[in-house]
């Protein structure tokens, strides 16, 4: 599940439309972690740039919430959060399993090869059906996609935002873009 960096606030829910006349939201949770939407719980409302707590948690078909948020008591208010984020501070994301990372913790990072050969900085997240896939952007404006693989990643310093890797042989040459 894709998690996106806005102001070290992580996206955990986007508002599709308005549901009813008392001001009820259509949202489409973003988080592995669905649990999280629960009466009382607090998110940040990112059109309003407000806090706003739950008041009301339904879920329906396809994974799909109907959520009362405080403060919004009509279609209309309703209907202007269209498209608006539900956020969390960065600090307040669930535990992980060790050697598990999120993807805002992996953006901006550093990578290397381990013999100390810089490749170029992660930009991006491909999610694919066999294993995610991480886009490095290199100084010369080439790409890399490198698979997030166990063999591949070596090691990952949250402090230090580096991530040494171990390219399988042809990776290097199979995996690196010229963008025209």
């Amino acid at each position: 599940m894709p998690v996106y960096l806005n102001d070290m606030k992580i996206t955990t829910g986007i508002i599709l439309s308005a549901h009813g006349i008392k001001g009820e939201v259509k949202v489409k949770p973003e988080t592995d972690h669905p649990g999280r939407f629960k009466k009382g719980n607090t998110f940040y409302l990112e059109k309003e740039k407000r806090d706003t707590t739950l008041t009301s948690v339904r879920d329906i078909n396809d994974g799909l919430l109907i959520l009362g948020l405080s403060g919004i008591d009509d279609r209309d208010r309703a209907e202007r959060l269209r498209g608006s984020l539900l956020q969390i501070e960065a600090e307040d994301v669930l535990p992980l399993p060790p050697d598990a990372y999120y993807f805002f913790q992996l953006k901006g990072m550093e990578v290397a090869e381990e013999d100390g050969t810089p490749l170029g900085v992660i930009v991006d997240l491909v999610t694919s059906g066999a294993n995610d896939v991480y886009r490095i952007d290199c100084k010369n404006g080439d790409y890399m996609l490198i698979p997030a693989l166990k063999q591949v990643i070596r090691e990952v310093d949250l402090s230090r935002k580096k991530m040494t890797v171990r390219l399988l042989p042809g990776l290097k040459e199979a995996c690196t873009y010229h963008e025209n």
